[in-house]
């Protein structure tokens, strides 16, 4: 009996063994009759296609860098005093990473987007104000794509767009239920759940409502409670703080027109603030450096043309692309007609289809990170952010500035450090200054925030948003935090 069960085991893997030998060779007859033909094509061209975006997606790396990590978010319990908020390090992040969760929601195809009326939205933005809320404040005009894409490339190529968007708040809709929720430290936290909307503002006074497209169901689900002003309240550097909009006058303030010169979101800090103090100077400009730009800017330094005008100027040129280097140490590369740095260049490899706003994005940067007046002044501490953004739906204009610790500098009055003008696939011009920035070993604190408004108050023409930032001057060698007044 063991010895007929042992020849049926043998007879057993033997037919197993013939059937996966036919199995392989009509696999082997398959291929064989596309070959040449229409598949193999197909899959050849999907190859190179995926090899391609393969070297051109390189650039998510630099959307996990603080490009576009807003300057402020701020949380409301709804009660008068219990406001705070993060303007700088790891809290900042961490917060964020909660706002994205929504992002998921408000942005997605599902949700509606509605423009409001001029009214509709300064009504909205003043009840808000007055509640529970999350607030979150950039320092420019972003597209919703941008702000969803680089806050988590997850979505980036979701393919949703839209609106510019310069600050947003997230507020609570409909009660739903009462349920359990996790915390940040990962503890589960009894709160009651609401469903959610989200209303935005651009810098042009245009306002958009969002709602989402599905309610939460589940404690799980993504939806608003008070754990997400209780999870943060007790946080080191967690700010006291109130809109201008909700700030009591006195009479000074009335008398130099508070409410007509300071933007309604304008953050008041309760505090005073405290950061370092950086040395910031004209950074020079020799040969070496000039070789440098040239290489970084796709121009071959062995086939340039270049001379010296009057005012010591120092131009190369070459097939209808020039640039200047000013005694001044600014710098300023254009190209003319078809001219320009490619993408294809940058990304290494040909494209056939178009460029989308990443694209441009992604150029921008790894060109920005190359140039090494612009890499020499990224410290510790210091990186670049996205300062400035417009499109005329031909041109893009991109500006980066320098930031420490998520506060930006300005210099002179700017906080645009380099700017570039792209369109069809092509850089058509990059400008900027050669500063040397450094971290002195001290610290700077701010005044009190009120005295510094009130200073503001007695020069100010025109209504502007008021924000914290490090102040360089003419040719002063140092500078800490001041207020600086930019759009609103």
């Amino acid at each position: 009996m063991r010895g007929e069960k042992r020849i049926i085991e043998i007879v057993k893997t033997i037919a197993v063994a013939v059937l996966l030998v036919l199995l392989v060779c009509l696999c082997v007859i398959y291929m064989l009759s596309y070959q040449g033909g229409q598949t193999a094509e197909f899959t050849r061209n999907m190859m190179e296609r995926l090899t391609g975006e393969s070297i051109k997606y390189q650039y998510l790396d630099y959307f996990e860098q603080p490009y576009t990590m807003p300057e402020f978010i701020g949380f409301s319990s709804g009660r008068t005093g219990e406001s705070i908020g993060f303007s700088g390090g790891e809290e900042l992040e961490q917060a964020y990473g909660d706002v994205i969760r929504f992002y998921e929601e408000l942005f997605s195809p599902e949700s509606t987007v509605t423009e409001m009326t001029e009214e509709q939205g300064e009504a909205a933005f003043a009840q808000i104000m007055q509640g529970r809320y999350i607030y979150v404040g950039y320092f420019c005009d972003l597209p919703k794509s941008v702000i969803a894409g680089t806050a988590e490339t997850e979505l980036l190529f979701s393919g949703i767009s839209g609106e510019f968007i310069k600050e947003i708040f997230i507020v609570p809709d409909r009660y739903l239920k009462d349920g359990f929720t996790v915390g940040a430290g990962g503890t589960q936290t009894y709160a009651s759940i609401y469903s959610f909307y989200a209303v935005a503002r651009d810098s042009e006074g245009r306002y958009y409502r969002y709602t989402t497209g599905d309610a939460p169901q589940t404690s799980q689900d993504v939806s608003f409670n008070t754990n997400y002003y209780l999870s943060y309240n007790t946080a080191e550097s967690a700010l006291r703080y109130e809109f201008a909009a909700e700030t009591e006058t006195d009479a000074f303030l009335e008398k130099y027109g508070f409410s007509d010169k300071v933007a309604d979101t304008t953050v008041i800090y309760g505090e005073s603030l405290s950061g370092g103090l950086l040395s910031v100077s004209r950074g020079t400009v020799d040969f070496r450096l000039e070789m440098s730009v040239l290489n970084a800017l796709y121009m071959n330094p062995e086939r340039v043309t270049s001379y010296t005008d009057d005012a010591g100027v120092r131009i190369y040129f070459d097939e209808g692309r020039s640039i200047r280097f000013t005694p001044e140490g600014t710098v300023q590369y254009t190209a003319l007609g078809e001219e320009g740095i490619s993408f294809e260049e940058i990304f290494g490899y040909p494209a056939e289809f178009e460029w989308d706003v990443f694209d441009y994005l992604g150029a921008a940067m790894i060109l920005a990170d190359s140039l090494e007046p612009i890499e020499d002044s990224l410290t510790e501490g210091t990186t670049l952010f996205l300062s400035g953004m417009e499109y005329d739906g031909e041109t893009l204009r991109l500006s980066f500035g320098y930031r420490y610790h998520n506060l930006p500098i300005f210099i002179n009055g700017s906080a645009d450090m380099i700017t570039f003008e792209m369109s069809g696939g092509l850089i058509k011009s990059v400008s900027f200054a050669v500063w040397d920035v450094e971290i002195s070993q001290e610290t700077s604190g701010s005044p009190d925030f009120m005295w510094l408004l009130r200073g503001y108050l007695t020069d100010a023409q025109e209504k502007r948003r008021l924000i914290l930032a490090y102040l360089s001057q003419g040719d002063a060698a140092s500078c800490g935090l001041e207020l600086a007044a930019v759009l609103p």
